[in-house]
Protein backbone atom coordinates (compact mmCIF):
# COMPACT_ATOMS: atom_id res chain seq x y z
CA UNK A 1 0.00 0.00 0.00
CA UNK A 2 1.38 3.75 -1.20
CA UNK A 3 0.97 6.00 2.01
CA UNK A 4 1.27 9.78 2.11
CA UNK A 5 3.37 11.77 4.17
CA UNK A 6 2.86 15.19 3.10
CA UNK A 7 6.24 16.19 5.18
CA UNK A 8 8.85 15.33 7.71
CA UNK A 9 11.02 17.38 10.59
CA UNK A 10 14.35 16.97 9.63
CA UNK A 11 17.05 18.96 11.53
CA UNK A 12 13.94 21.24 13.01
CA UNK A 13 12.93 21.76 9.28
CA UNK A 14 10.18 20.29 7.48
CA UNK A 15 10.56 18.37 4.87
CA UNK A 16 7.85 18.65 2.04
CA UNK A 17 8.09 15.01 1.79
CA UNK A 18 6.37 11.53 0.75
CA UNK A 19 7.11 8.36 2.65
CA UNK A 20 8.75 5.83 0.78
CA UNK A 21 7.23 3.69 -1.28
CA UNK A 22 7.94 -0.12 -1.32
CA UNK A 23 8.38 -0.63 -5.16
CA UNK A 24 6.42 -2.91 -7.02
CA UNK A 25 4.51 -3.81 -3.29
CA UNK A 26 0.45 -2.93 -5.02
CA UNK A 27 1.32 -4.59 -8.46
CA UNK A 28 0.05 -8.65 -8.73
CA UNK A 29 1.98 -11.30 -10.09
CA UNK A 30 0.14 -11.05 -13.20
CA UNK A 31 0.78 -7.42 -14.08
CA UNK A 32 4.95 -8.17 -13.09
CA UNK A 33 4.55 -11.02 -15.53
CA UNK A 34 3.15 -9.10 -18.06
CA UNK A 35 5.40 -5.86 -17.96
CA UNK A 36 8.68 -8.33 -17.69
CA UNK A 37 7.56 -10.33 -20.58
CA UNK A 38 6.70 -7.35 -22.64
CA UNK A 39 10.39 -6.06 -21.90
CA UNK A 40 13.14 -5.92 -24.28
CA UNK A 41 15.98 -8.47 -22.87
CA UNK A 42 19.08 -5.76 -24.05
CA UNK A 43 18.89 -2.01 -24.30
CA UNK A 44 19.60 -0.53 -27.18
CA UNK A 45 22.96 1.30 -26.19
CA UNK A 46 25.41 -0.45 -24.27
CA UNK A 47 25.59 1.59 -20.80
CA UNK A 48 29.03 3.38 -20.49
CA UNK A 49 29.23 2.74 -16.32
CA UNK A 50 26.74 1.32 -14.21
CA UNK A 51 24.17 3.53 -14.02
CA UNK A 52 21.34 4.82 -11.42
CA UNK A 53 18.33 6.32 -11.82
CA UNK A 54 15.88 8.31 -9.31
CA UNK A 55 11.96 7.07 -9.89
CA UNK A 56 9.27 9.99 -8.09
CA UNK A 57 5.81 9.88 -8.28
CA UNK A 58 4.64 12.26 -5.53
CA UNK A 59 1.27 13.96 -6.54
CA UNK A 60 -0.10 17.27 -5.44
CA UNK A 61 -3.07 17.29 -7.71
CA UNK A 62 -5.01 14.44 -9.62
CA UNK A 63 -3.36 10.74 -8.74
CA UNK A 64 -3.62 8.44 -11.54
CA UNK A 65 -4.27 4.96 -10.29
CA UNK A 66 -1.14 3.42 -13.06
CA UNK A 67 1.33 5.57 -10.77
CA UNK A 68 2.47 2.03 -9.20
CA UNK A 69 2.32 -0.13 -12.32
CA UNK A 70 4.29 2.80 -13.70
CA UNK A 71 6.84 2.67 -10.85
CA UNK A 72 7.42 -0.98 -10.89
CA UNK A 73 8.01 -0.67 -15.03
CA UNK A 74 10.93 1.74 -14.62
CA UNK A 75 12.31 -0.81 -11.88
CA UNK A 76 11.92 -3.66 -13.86
CA UNK A 77 13.19 -2.44 -17.28
CA UNK A 78 16.54 -1.57 -15.56
CA UNK A 79 16.55 -4.97 -14.06
CA UNK A 80 16.37 -7.22 -16.95
CA UNK A 81 17.86 -5.15 -19.54
CA UNK A 82 20.75 -4.02 -17.47
CA UNK A 83 20.60 -0.04 -18.40
CA UNK A 84 20.24 1.36 -15.25
CA UNK A 85 19.39 0.52 -11.55
CA UNK A 86 15.99 2.41 -10.28
CA UNK A 87 15.54 3.90 -6.86
CA UNK A 88 11.61 4.31 -6.79
CA UNK A 89 11.31 6.69 -3.88
CA UNK A 90 9.16 9.71 -2.59
CA UNK A 91 11.64 11.28 -0.36
CA UNK A 92 12.34 14.57 -1.43
CA UNK A 93 15.43 14.86 0.50
CA UNK A 94 16.67 12.56 -2.38
CA UNK A 95 16.46 15.50 -4.89
CA UNK A 96 19.01 17.79 -2.60
CA UNK A 97 23.05 17.84 -4.26
CA UNK A 98 24.15 15.96 -1.76
CA UNK A 99 22.11 12.81 -2.89
CA UNK A 100 21.25 13.85 -6.40
CA UNK A 101 24.77 13.89 -7.30
CA UNK A 102 24.57 9.77 -7.14
CA UNK A 103 21.95 9.69 -9.63
CA UNK A 104 22.56 9.96 -13.74
CA UNK A 105 18.51 10.94 -14.26
CA UNK A 106 15.24 11.49 -12.62
CA UNK A 107 12.10 10.02 -13.89
CA UNK A 108 8.82 11.66 -13.09
CA UNK A 109 6.18 9.58 -13.41
CA UNK A 110 2.93 10.71 -13.30
CA UNK A 111 3.86 13.81 -10.73
CA UNK A 112 1.14 16.89 -10.77
CA UNK A 113 0.45 19.44 -8.85
CA UNK A 114 3.66 21.84 -7.20
CA UNK A 115 6.48 19.36 -7.09
CA UNK A 116 8.19 18.96 -3.95
CA UNK A 117 5.77 21.21 -1.65
CA UNK A 118 3.58 19.85 1.11
CA UNK A 119 0.72 17.56 -0.44
CA UNK A 120 -1.99 18.12 -1.50
CA UNK A 121 -5.29 18.91 1.57
CA UNK A 122 -2.34 19.36 4.07
CA UNK A 123 -2.63 21.92 7.09
CA UNK A 124 0.58 23.56 8.30
CA UNK A 125 1.15 25.76 11.10
CA UNK A 126 2.05 29.31 10.01
CA UNK A 127 5.55 28.59 11.75
CA UNK A 128 6.20 26.02 9.35
CA UNK A 129 5.29 26.48 6.35
CA UNK A 130 8.00 29.02 5.00
CA UNK A 131 10.77 26.05 6.05
CA UNK A 132 8.25 23.91 4.08
CA UNK A 133 9.20 26.43 1.05
CA UNK A 134 12.73 26.47 1.78
CA UNK A 135 13.23 22.84 1.49
CA UNK A 136 11.21 22.74 -1.95
CA UNK A 137 12.89 25.75 -3.27
CA UNK A 138 16.34 23.96 -2.51
CA UNK A 139 14.80 20.78 -4.48
CA UNK A 140 14.03 22.76 -6.74
CA UNK A 141 16.88 24.73 -7.64
CA UNK A 142 19.44 21.41 -7.31
CA UNK A 143 17.08 19.85 -10.20
CA UNK A 144 17.26 22.41 -12.21
CA UNK A 145 21.25 22.53 -11.48
CA UNK A 146 21.58 18.66 -11.99
CA UNK A 147 19.99 18.51 -15.77
CA UNK A 148 21.99 21.64 -16.77
CA UNK A 149 25.07 20.34 -15.22
CA UNK A 150 24.63 17.42 -18.09
CA UNK A 151 22.32 14.69 -16.43
CA UNK A 152 18.81 13.88 -17.66
CA UNK A 153 15.29 14.06 -16.71
CA UNK A 154 12.25 11.91 -18.19
CA UNK A 155 8.46 12.99 -17.71
CA UNK A 156 5.94 10.10 -17.70
CA UNK A 157 2.48 11.70 -18.59
CA UNK A 158 1.53 13.54 -16.42
CA UNK A 159 4.87 15.22 -15.93
CA UNK A 160 3.43 18.24 -17.68
CA UNK A 161 0.50 18.66 -15.39
CA UNK A 162 2.60 19.70 -13.32
CA UNK A 163 4.42 23.05 -11.38
CA UNK A 164 2.44 25.51 -13.41
CA UNK A 165 3.36 28.02 -10.98
CA UNK A 166 7.28 27.17 -11.68
CA UNK A 167 8.09 28.33 -15.05
CA UNK A 168 11.54 27.14 -15.88
CA UNK A 169 10.33 23.78 -14.96
CA UNK A 170 7.95 24.28 -17.59
CA UNK A 171 10.77 25.51 -19.76
CA UNK A 172 13.38 22.43 -18.70
CA UNK A 173 10.31 19.93 -19.78
CA UNK A 174 9.35 21.51 -22.93
CA UNK A 175 5.23 22.12 -22.14
CA UNK A 176 2.52 21.86 -20.54
CA UNK A 177 -0.70 20.24 -20.24
CA UNK A 178 -3.97 22.36 -21.56
CA UNK A 179 -6.30 19.38 -21.75
CA UNK A 180 -6.82 15.62 -22.65
CA UNK A 181 -9.21 15.91 -25.44
CA UNK A 182 -9.00 11.90 -26.50
CA UNK A 183 -9.20 9.23 -24.82
CA UNK A 184 -9.51 6.44 -27.08
CA UNK A 185 -8.04 4.73 -29.81
CA UNK A 186 -5.39 6.87 -31.92
CA UNK A 187 -3.12 6.85 -34.68
CA UNK A 188 0.37 7.90 -33.66
CA UNK A 189 2.64 9.24 -36.33
CA UNK A 190 6.50 8.93 -36.19
CA UNK A 191 8.01 12.57 -36.74
CA UNK A 192 11.27 11.44 -36.57
CA UNK A 193 11.99 7.75 -37.75
CA UNK A 194 15.83 8.34 -38.19
CA UNK A 195 16.11 9.35 -34.69
CA UNK A 196 17.88 6.37 -32.41
CA UNK A 197 14.92 6.73 -29.80
CA UNK A 198 12.63 5.67 -32.49
CA UNK A 199 14.37 3.07 -34.12
CA UNK A 200 12.38 0.33 -32.16
CA UNK A 201 9.38 1.98 -34.57
CA UNK A 202 11.14 0.45 -37.58
CA UNK A 203 9.57 3.94 -39.28
CA UNK A 204 6.56 3.52 -38.91
CA UNK A 205 3.36 4.68 -36.72
CA UNK A 206 1.05 2.87 -34.91
CA UNK A 207 -2.00 3.02 -33.04
CA UNK A 208 -2.68 3.19 -29.65
CA UNK A 209 -5.18 3.65 -26.80
CA UNK A 210 -4.52 6.36 -24.30
CA UNK A 211 -5.32 9.44 -22.75
CA UNK A 212 -3.63 12.13 -25.09
CA UNK A 213 -2.12 15.39 -23.80
CA UNK A 214 -2.79 18.36 -25.68
CA UNK A 215 -0.01 21.23 -25.35
CA UNK A 216 -0.47 25.19 -24.52
CA UNK A 217 1.68 27.21 -27.52
CA UNK A 218 3.60 29.01 -25.11
CA UNK A 219 5.76 26.89 -24.09
CA UNK A 220 5.64 23.19 -26.56
CA UNK A 221 7.47 24.47 -29.85
CA UNK A 222 9.00 22.02 -32.61
CA UNK A 223 11.29 25.10 -32.48
CA UNK A 224 12.67 24.42 -29.30
CA UNK A 225 12.91 20.66 -29.28
CA UNK A 226 12.59 17.56 -31.25
CA UNK A 227 9.56 15.96 -32.00
CA UNK A 228 9.40 12.19 -32.03
CA UNK A 229 6.19 11.24 -32.00
CA UNK A 230 2.67 13.06 -32.47
CA UNK A 231 -0.97 12.33 -32.99
CA UNK A 232 -1.58 11.04 -36.55
CA UNK A 233 -4.86 13.53 -37.68
CA UNK A 234 -6.04 11.56 -40.59
CA UNK A 235 -6.43 8.28 -38.06
CA UNK A 236 -7.91 10.80 -35.17
CA UNK A 237 -10.70 12.68 -35.03
CA UNK A 238 -9.60 16.47 -34.38
CA UNK A 239 -10.69 17.27 -30.87
CA UNK A 240 -7.79 19.88 -29.78
CA UNK A 241 -7.65 23.06 -29.83
CA UNK A 242 -4.30 23.24 -31.81
CA UNK A 243 -4.71 25.87 -35.00
CA UNK A 244 -2.00 24.22 -36.15
CA UNK A 245 -3.15 20.55 -35.37
CA UNK A 246 0.06 19.79 -33.79
CA UNK A 247 -0.31 17.54 -31.33
CA UNK A 248 3.17 16.01 -29.54
CA UNK A 249 3.48 12.97 -27.69
CA UNK A 250 7.03 12.09 -27.43
CA UNK A 251 9.99 14.46 -27.84
CA UNK A 252 13.42 15.30 -27.03
CA UNK A 253 15.51 18.01 -26.25
CA UNK A 254 18.02 19.88 -24.11
CA UNK A 255 18.43 21.78 -21.12
CA UNK A 256 21.76 23.28 -20.43
CA UNK A 257 24.13 20.37 -21.10
CA UNK A 258 21.61 18.21 -19.62
CA UNK A 259 19.41 16.06 -21.63
CA UNK A 260 14.97 15.74 -21.89
CA UNK A 261 12.90 13.01 -22.87
CA UNK A 262 9.17 13.25 -22.46
CA UNK A 263 6.35 11.27 -23.75
CA UNK A 264 2.56 11.78 -22.91
CA UNK A 265 1.54 8.15 -22.64
CA UNK A 266 1.03 6.54 -18.82
CA UNK A 267 -2.30 7.08 -18.44
CA UNK A 268 -3.77 3.53 -18.49
CA UNK A 269 -1.96 0.51 -16.78
CA UNK A 270 -1.91 -0.92 -20.01
CA UNK A 271 1.13 1.15 -21.64
CA UNK A 272 2.97 -0.50 -19.07
CA UNK A 273 3.01 -3.40 -20.46
CA UNK A 274 2.93 -2.36 -24.37
CA UNK A 275 5.71 -3.62 -26.11
CA UNK A 276 6.46 -1.27 -28.62
CA UNK A 277 6.24 1.90 -25.82
CA UNK A 278 8.23 0.22 -23.48
CA UNK A 279 11.32 0.12 -25.91
CA UNK A 280 10.55 2.94 -26.65
CA UNK A 281 11.06 4.88 -23.02
CA UNK A 282 13.76 2.79 -23.02
CA UNK A 283 15.25 4.15 -25.98
CA UNK A 284 14.36 7.76 -24.30
CA UNK A 285 15.94 6.91 -20.88
CA UNK A 286 19.16 5.73 -21.89
CA UNK A 287 19.27 9.06 -24.17
CA UNK A 288 18.45 11.15 -21.43
CA UNK A 289 21.24 9.28 -19.33
CA UNK A 290 23.55 9.82 -22.12
CA UNK A 291 23.96 6.49 -22.95
CA UNK A 292 22.37 6.51 -26.29
CA UNK A 293 24.01 9.15 -28.61
CA UNK A 294 21.70 11.10 -30.12
CA UNK A 295 21.67 14.85 -31.40
CA UNK A 296 18.53 17.03 -31.16
CA UNK A 297 17.31 18.72 -34.50
CA UNK A 298 14.63 20.70 -34.20
CA UNK A 299 11.49 19.72 -36.55
CA UNK A 300 8.71 22.44 -37.80
CA UNK A 301 6.22 21.74 -39.71
CA UNK A 302 6.49 23.20 -43.67
CA UNK A 303 3.71 24.69 -43.68
CA UNK A 304 3.40 25.80 -39.69
CA UNK A 305 0.75 23.45 -39.42
CA UNK A 306 0.01 19.85 -39.96
CA UNK A 307 -2.21 19.78 -43.07
CA UNK A 308 -6.12 19.26 -43.00
CA UNK A 309 -7.05 15.28 -42.09
CA UNK A 310 -8.34 13.49 -45.24
CA UNK A 311 -10.80 11.58 -42.95
CA UNK A 312 -13.91 10.01 -45.09
CA UNK A 313 -17.53 12.25 -44.08
CA UNK A 314 -19.58 11.39 -41.20
CA UNK A 315 -22.80 11.72 -40.17
CA UNK A 316 -23.36 14.08 -37.52
CA UNK A 317 -25.42 12.39 -34.31
CA UNK A 318 -28.57 14.26 -32.52
CA UNK A 319 -27.49 16.12 -29.42
CA UNK A 320 -28.44 14.77 -26.66
CA UNK A 321 -29.13 16.73 -23.54
CA UNK A 322 -26.47 17.24 -20.54
CA UNK A 323 -27.40 14.69 -17.99
CA UNK A 324 -26.31 16.64 -15.28
CA UNK A 325 -28.32 19.50 -15.82
CA UNK A 326 -30.58 19.16 -18.94
CA UNK A 327 -28.92 21.81 -21.17
CA UNK A 328 -27.87 21.01 -25.24
CA UNK A 329 -24.53 19.85 -25.70
CA UNK A 330 -22.81 18.32 -28.63
CA UNK A 331 -21.20 14.64 -28.17
CA UNK A 332 -18.00 15.33 -26.58
CA UNK A 333 -18.61 18.65 -25.75
CA UNK A 334 -18.12 20.71 -22.23
CA UNK A 335 -21.95 21.55 -21.18
CA UNK A 336 -21.70 25.50 -21.06
CA UNK A 337 -24.24 25.49 -18.56
CA UNK A 338 -22.69 22.99 -15.72
CA UNK A 339 -19.00 22.52 -17.53
CA UNK A 340 -20.12 18.47 -17.36
CA UNK A 341 -19.02 16.87 -20.75
CA UNK A 342 -21.73 15.12 -23.10
CA UNK A 343 -21.26 12.32 -24.49
CA UNK A 344 -23.18 9.16 -26.16
CA UNK A 345 -20.40 6.46 -26.45
CA UNK A 346 -22.48 3.65 -24.52
CA UNK A 347 -20.65 1.46 -22.31
CA UNK A 348 -17.14 3.02 -20.58
CA UNK A 349 -14.45 1.65 -18.77
CA UNK A 350 -13.88 4.05 -15.87
CA UNK A 351 -10.41 4.58 -15.91
CA UNK A 352 -9.76 4.44 -12.33
CA UNK A 353 -12.17 1.82 -11.23
CA UNK A 354 -12.24 -0.73 -14.62
CA UNK A 355 -15.84 -0.82 -14.03
CA UNK A 356 -17.91 -0.74 -17.19
CA UNK A 357 -20.18 2.16 -16.33
CA UNK A 358 -23.07 3.68 -18.53
CA UNK A 359 -22.52 7.01 -20.99
CA UNK A 360 -23.17 9.74 -18.63
CA UNK A 361 -20.70 13.14 -18.00
CA UNK A 362 -17.83 13.26 -15.80
CA UNK A 363 -16.18 16.79 -14.37
CA UNK A 364 -14.29 19.41 -16.86
CA UNK A 365 -10.87 18.12 -15.44
CA UNK A 366 -11.38 14.07 -16.74
CA UNK A 367 -11.59 12.87 -12.75
CA UNK A 368 -14.37 10.35 -12.06
CA UNK A 369 -17.22 9.50 -14.43
CA UNK A 370 -20.59 9.53 -13.24
CA UNK A 371 -22.67 6.60 -12.40
CA UNK A 372 -26.06 7.39 -14.00
CA UNK A 373 -25.53 10.93 -13.45
CA UNK A 374 -28.92 12.04 -14.23
CA UNK A 375 -29.89 9.64 -10.83
CA UNK A 376 -27.23 10.72 -8.63
CA UNK A 377 -27.47 12.75 -4.96
CA UNK A 378 -25.45 14.82 -3.21
CA UNK A 379 -22.02 14.43 -2.68
CA UNK A 380 -21.56 12.97 1.21
CA UNK A 381 -20.36 16.34 2.27
CA UNK A 382 -23.98 17.84 0.30
CA UNK A 383 -22.33 18.72 -2.73
CA UNK A 384 -24.98 19.09 -5.37
CA UNK A 385 -24.70 16.05 -8.28
CA UNK A 386 -22.82 16.91 -11.36
CA UNK A 387 -20.16 19.00 -9.08
CA UNK A 388 -16.65 18.39 -7.76
CA UNK A 389 -16.70 18.65 -3.94
CA UNK A 390 -14.41 20.85 -2.26
CA UNK A 391 -14.19 19.68 1.08
CA UNK A 392 -13.41 15.57 -0.08
CA UNK A 393 -12.00 15.84 -3.66
CA UNK A 394 -14.54 13.07 -4.65
CA UNK A 395 -17.44 13.35 -7.03
CA UNK A 396 -21.18 13.02 -6.31
CA UNK A 397 -22.39 9.35 -7.30
CA UNK A 398 -24.64 6.72 -6.90
CA UNK A 399 -25.39 5.04 -3.07
CA UNK A 400 -23.69 1.80 -4.06
CA UNK A 401 -20.18 3.75 -4.67
CA UNK A 402 -18.11 3.27 -1.32
CA UNK A 403 -14.89 5.41 -0.18
CA UNK A 404 -11.55 4.02 0.16
CA UNK A 405 -11.21 4.50 3.99
CA UNK A 406 -7.77 5.10 3.59
CA UNK A 407 -7.09 6.88 0.21
CA UNK A 408 -10.67 7.85 -0.21
CA UNK A 409 -10.96 6.69 -3.82
CA UNK A 410 -14.45 6.26 -4.80
CA UNK A 411 -15.36 2.37 -6.65
CA UNK A 412 -18.45 0.41 -6.99
CA UNK A 413 -19.39 -1.52 -4.39
CA UNK A 414 -19.15 -4.97 -5.69
CA UNK A 415 -15.42 -4.77 -6.22
CA UNK A 416 -13.42 -6.25 -3.83
CA UNK A 417 -10.79 -4.03 -2.83
CA UNK A 418 -9.97 -0.62 -3.43
CA UNK A 419 -8.33 -0.21 -7.04
CA UNK A 420 -5.58 2.45 -5.98
CA UNK A 421 -4.19 1.22 -2.98
CA UNK A 422 -5.77 -2.59 -2.50
CA UNK A 423 -7.37 -1.91 1.23
CA UNK A 424 -10.40 -3.95 2.08
CA UNK A 425 -11.67 -1.47 4.36
CA UNK A 426 -14.33 0.84 2.57
CA UNK A 427 -16.95 3.27 3.87
CA UNK A 428 -20.50 3.78 2.53
CA UNK A 429 -21.09 7.06 0.93
CA UNK A 430 -23.57 8.71 3.27
CA UNK A 431 -20.48 8.72 5.79
CA UNK A 432 -17.47 11.19 5.74
CA UNK A 433 -14.28 9.67 4.69
CA UNK A 434 -11.24 9.60 6.28
CA UNK A 435 -8.33 11.84 5.41
CA UNK A 436 -5.37 9.74 6.19
CA UNK A 437 -2.78 12.98 4.99
CA UNK A 438 -4.64 15.40 7.23
CA UNK A 439 -4.67 13.24 10.14
CA UNK A 440 -0.80 12.40 9.65
CA UNK A 441 -0.09 16.02 9.53
CA UNK A 442 -1.73 16.53 13.04
CA UNK A 443 -0.12 13.98 14.16
CA UNK A 444 2.87 15.07 13.12
CA UNK A 445 2.83 18.69 14.45
CA UNK A 446 1.53 17.66 17.85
Amino acid sequence: MRQVLPFMLVGGLVLAAAAVAAPGKDIAPDVVKKITDALPDKPPAEPAKPRKVLVYSACNGFYHGSIPTGDKCIELMGQKTGAFEATVSNDVRNFLPDKLKDFDAVVLNNTTGELFLPGRGTKIEAENQDEAKKIAEAARKSLLEFVQGGKGIIGIHAATDCSYQWKEYGQMMGGYFAGHPWHMNVGIENDSPDHPVNAALEGKGFEVVDEIYQFNRGVYSREKCQTLLSLDMNKTPNRGKRADRDYAVSWVKTYGKGRVFYCSLGHRNEIFWNPLVLRHYLAGIQFAIGDLKATVTPNPLPDGAKPLPKLPPTTKKAEPACPVCGAKGQEGDYCKKCNAIVTIMGDYTDPNSFAKVKSGAYDKRGRYFLFNPADSPKCPHGVLKGKWCKECGTFACLPNVLYCEKCRMPFAKDEGECPRCKAKAKLEADKKPKDPVIDQAKDLLK
